[in-house]
C-alpha cells in the first residue's frame, strides 16, 4: 500500500508540473481600445497606421540601397 500511494502522489505532482508547462505566456501589451470611437473608425485608423509604417520601412529600405518591390498604382 506504502508504494501504490507514492506512485500516485508523484503521478499527481507530474500532473500539475505538465499542466503548467502547457499554459501558454501572457498576450504582450497592446494598445487598449478607444470606446468613443466606432469599429469601422477603428479599422480606418489601424489601415492608415500600417499604411504608414510601410511608408517608412519602404524609405528606410531606400536609404540602405536594397531593392523595393512596390505595387503599381
Amino acid at each position: 500500500m506504502g508504494l501504490a500511494g507514492a506512485l500516485t502522489g508523484l503521478n499527481i505532482g507530474g500532473w500539475n508540473a505538465n499542466a503548467a508547462a502547457r499554459r501558454p505566456p501572457p498576450p504582450p501589451p497592446g494598445e487598449k481600445k478607444d470606446p468613443s470611437i466606432s469599429g469601422l473608425q477603428a479599422k480606418v485608423l489601424a489601415s492608415k497606421k500600417r499604411k504608414e509604417a510601410m511608408k517608412e520601412e519602404v524609405a528606410r529600405l531606400r536609404e540602405k540601397g536594397k531593392a523595393v518591390n512596390e505595387p503599381s498604382e
